[in-house]
């Protein structure tokens, strides 16, 4: 864990790396490992479970546990594991120390230990945090310490606690890119929805369909045009390196693609859905900050007023300017700020200000 940061400023960081990769903006694997880091945790996972049959959807870890051993664990070991069974037990947002439920002493006795855990998956010390996503459908955050690391600190289980909030919202937002009825990631119907730019292709590289987001924000063909075969990069050496990476069966990859009137390129970001599938998202970070009011109540809990209230900064107006234009006392103003701080973990304005200046858009309502 880092000592010297103050609360505030980790949990913001921890909250930004998950939200960010929620909605596809950022790697869960990068956020798994950063908060594995600031928590002493030798691993981390996150996946979406379906209750009734153990299915896992949506999986990603982090430090020191491969997808294929976590694979294998999910296929033959998992209904062997006594702390697994605890997951679909857990309230919504609680989180768990799995010590307390089954001890290590004891754990280590157990099958799935001596077999598996031990010798691929060595978390002896766990801790878990579930939200419920749909009925019957849960995701899980883990972090996991081994033998020789021993059980998380007191203060690692408070930080977790505190991050809790955040990681449920970060699920939430997941749901936006889940089709829970058909369990198809990132599919068409949920990506019209979204104010993210974004484009399907096939595992081929044939373009397949793109969003309202990204014809809005291409229409100006400033470097990266969208035409009927998909993304059209202007330069014939963009055009060379995304098409290779469209039919790399690596999974994920980012480029950037140079802009004819800006020195900021366009921040290209690919994935494999799991279902044979490319998904595209565009980023311009020389444009606005995106987040909504909307966006910002469901990620933060905030009220009307206090979503308002961080928008307003996001969009640059000192304090003053907003209560005048929100028509409230100065001293109200300051109250919703101090209340902002509190939820989105910051200490000040201006730290405030970089974290939504940072936040990718979930959704087209304002």
């Amino acid at each position: 864990m880092s000592g010297d940061d103050t609360e505030p400023e980790w949990l913001a960081r921890l909250a930004l790396a998950f939200y960010a990769a929620s909605v596809g903006q950022g790697s869960f694997h990068e956020a798994l490992d950063l908060c594995a880091r600031e928590l002493g945790a030798d691993t981390a996972f996150y996946y979406v479970g379906r209750i009734e049959t153990g299915e896992r959807l949506d999986l990603h870890v982090g430090g020191s546990v491969t997808i294929s051993r976590i694979e294998e664990y999910n296929a033959v070991w998992a209904a062997k594991n006594p702390r697994q069974r605890v997951w679909v037990e857990l309230p919504d947002g609680h989180a768990v120390d799995f010590d307390s439920i089954v001890p290590a002493e004891v754990f280590v006795e157990t099958e799935a230990w001596q077999r598996f855990l031990r010798l691929h998956v060595p978390m002896l010390h766990a801790i878990g945090l579930a939200v419920t996503l749909a009925p019957g459908l849960q995701a899980r955050f883990g972090l996991g310490r081994t033998e020789a690391s021993g059980r998380f600190a007191a203060s690692a289980r408070e930080r977790f606690a505190l991050l809790g909030p955040h990681l449920r919202r970060a699920a939430r937002a997941r749901l936006k890119l889940i089709d829970a009825a058909t369990d198809e990631i990132l599919v068409a119907e949920a990506i019209g929805r979204l104010d993210l730019p974004i484009a399907r292709y096939d595992s081929g590289g044939r373009f397949l369909s793109a969003n309202a987001a990204l014809a809005r924000l291409l229409r100006d063909r400033d470097g990266l045009a969208l035409g009927e075969a998909g993304l059209e990069p202007l330069r014939p050496g963009d055009r060379g390196v995304l098409a290779d990476a469209l039919r790399s069966r690596n999974g994920r990859a980012r480029l950037a693609i140079a802009r004819q009137r800006s020195l900021v390129p366009y921040l290209i970001d690919l994935a494999a859905t799991g279902r044979d599938e490319v998904l595209v998202t565009v980023t311009d970070p020389a444009g606005a900050p995106g987040v909504g009011q909307a966006d910002l109540r469901a990620l933060f809990g905030l009220s009307e007023g206090q979503a308002r209230l961080a928008s307003d900064i996001a969009g640059g107006l000192s304090l003053r300017e907003h209560a005048r234009a929100a028509g409230i006392p100065l001293e109200t103003a300051r109250s919703r700020l101090k209340a902002v701080l509190a939820r989105t973990g910051c200490r000040r304005q201006a730290e405030l200000a970089a974290l939504l200046a940072r936040l990718p858009a979930l959704s087209a309502t304002p």
